[in-house]
């Protein structure tokens, strides 16, 4: 049933896609380059002092193209660090998008490797992407691409709903099963520089496999400000059954908030609050969510089009340990 619903729906999307192509004769086709560097240089302070040195982030590169007014593609590949242990490969490419998207009206449809709208609108407030992820994508609740489809269709001024099918496996696997995973959002912007946002998904996994529980679902709430002055943002998520088991759950807290000063410089500050019902005094319960506060305070020089220097100040606080302090500079750039 699942898997006929998805081959629907792709057909639909194709359809869609065609029609487009067939859409005012005189546009003229046209593209451009995505190229976009996050780079560093970190410091740790005190216990933390053996960490220093300079970090290459990640690494976007892609194209982008418009086939017609309603109609585009884009490809982006991701170098990133590989994290496997004792592994001589510091860095490996990945393919992070690979999609077609449809706009008409109000309406818009995204096809293929696709970027995930789950978080999208707290990434854009919190707007700092390149120092830190948003709390979502950071803690591990959920992905920033996979393979699937997604819609959006703005209602009126005051609501604009969205909803995405995707794998599930994220865009550095693919697909090993059967399960989908389902998503949808309600955002609400009551006037130009205030929006509320609820989201809610669900993924489910065989219940024949022990391992596999019970579906894991996430919910989320957010609330933004932002006018010519300063932002101000506030989120908080919760995650039933952490990796597919009953007896795991995760919940948490961001705040940030940024403030415009003279020139080309931006005040920013942020602070996470990360937790779960692990019991830190059993040592059976062995699984490891993370658990930890985290807050960051700096500021950011974007002196032309395409750079940002962000020197900040960081303290990391994991559950039942001791804080760890850093000093960072950031680097964005975007050709």
């Amino acid at each position: 049933m699942k898997i006929r619903l998805f081959l629907l729906l792709w057909l639909a999307s194709s359809f869609f896609f065609i029609q487009a192509q067939q859409a005012n004769p005189e546009f003229k086709p046209n593209g451009k380059a995505i190229i976009t560097v996050f780079s560093d240089f970190h410091t740790g302070i005190g216990a933390a002092g053996k960490e220093t040195g300079f970090g290459l982030e990640r690494a976007y590169l892609g194209y982008q193209h418009a086939f017609s007014e309603s109609l585009s593609g884009k490809v982006v590949f991701d170098m990133g660090s590989s994290k496997l242990a004792g592994s001589a490969l510091e860095r490996i490419a990945y393919v992070k998008n690979a999609m077609l998207s449809w706009k008409k009206g109000n309406f818009s449809l995204d096809a293929g490797l696709i970027g995930l709208k789950q978080f999208s609108v707290q990434e854009k407030l919190w707007g700092y992407r390149y120092i830190l992820k948003s709390f979502l994508d950071q803690y591990g609740y959920g992905y920033s691409a996979d393979m699937g489809l997604s819609v959006q269709y703005r209602i009126n001024d005051l609501l604009t709903a969205d909803a995405t099918i995707t794998n599930g496996e994220g865009y550095k696997k693919i697909n090993t099963d059967k399960y989908f995973r389902y998503g949808g959002g309600l955002s609400i912007t009551p006037i130009k520089e205030l929006i509320f946002r609820l989201y809610y998904d669900r993924h489910d996994k065989d219940p024949d496999n022990l391992t596999h529980e019970k579906s894991k679902q996430i919910a989320s709430f957010f609330a933004g400000y932002q006018n010519q002055a300063f932002s101000l943002g506030g989120e908080y998520l919760r995650m039933f059954h952490s990796q597919f088991r009953n007896d795991r759950n995760q919940h948490g807290y961001s705040a940030y908030t940024t403030i415009k000063l003279p020139k080309d410089f931006q005040l920013f500050g942020r602070w996470d609050y990360a937790a779960s019902n692990k019991d830190y005094d059993n040592p059976l319960d062995i699984w490891n969510p993370g658990d930890q506060q985290m807050a960051i305070l700096g500021v950011q020089y974007a002196p032309i089009k395409g750079v940002k220097l962000a020197p900040n100040f960081r303290m990391v606080a994991p559950k039942n340990d001791d804080a760890l302090y850093y000093i960072t500079v950031n680097l964005s750039l975007s050709l």
